[in-house]
């Protein structure tokens, strides 16, 4: 096989199996549909950023049973701040707590969800999931 067609071959082989030199790095989308997701149990792949707005971000997905569910979500350092479409934003102290860890290389993220009564859970995601 020629050198070309190797490093072509080489590069689709990489393309085709989720390399991590061609994965997308995790953004500030990326955190508010894996806080949505976590938070309402669905995968993040189905979640969509409707539009952006002062730092804002506008979330939706369509349930298995056709109904439209909206979402606000905004970044408070390493806080995840949301609310549903008209709702109130879940900064009540008995509000759970959501907050976000990247990794170094920002493909790979973590949601912690900490309650009021101290209990907490922890979501994992890659950038494959969005």
């Amino acid at each position: 096989m020629s050198p070309v067609r190797r490093v072509a071959l080489s590069v689709l082989l990489a393309v085709l199996s989720g390399s991590s030199a061609f994965a997308k790095d995790i953004g500030v989308p990326e955190i508010c549909k894996a806080t949505i997701a976590k938070v309402m149990g669905r995968d993040p792949r189905i979640i969509r950023t409707d539009t952006q707005e002062s730092g804002i971000y506008y979330l939706s997905y369509v349930r298995d049973d056709g109904t439209l569910w909206s979402y606000r979500c905004r970044l408070e350092g390493n806080q995840v701040i949301w609310a549903s479409d008209k709702g109130r934003w879940r900064t009540h102290p008995d509000d759970e707590t959501l907050t976000y860890r990247l990794s170094q290389d920002r493909r790979s993220l973590t949601i912690s969800e900490k309650f009021s009564d101290g209990s907490s859970t922890e979501a994992s995601f890659k950038a494959a999931d969005f």
